[in-house]
């Protein structure tokens, strides 16, 4: 099976034509806020994943009556 996958992926990129194609500004654009808005989500996943993980986990405050 890798064989064939093998054969075919070097049969693509010998036999592969010009794409004739360019990126306009736009696309780069695109590209850096898809990233930026990745990061951030990212970033604010693993955030509130330790928050639980703490808030879980960590130490309770003694129970102080008075």
């Amino acid at each position: 099976m890798l064989k064939i996958f093998c054969l075919t992926a070097c049969c693509f990129l010998i036999f592969a034509a010009p794409a004739q194609a360019y990126l306009d500004p736009g696309t780069a654009s695109m590209l850096l806020q898809a990233l930026a808005a990745a990061a951030v989500g990212l970033a604010v996943f693993w955030r509130n994943c330790l928050n639980f993980i703490k808030k879980t986990f960590g130490k309770k405050p003694p129970n102080i009556e008075e």
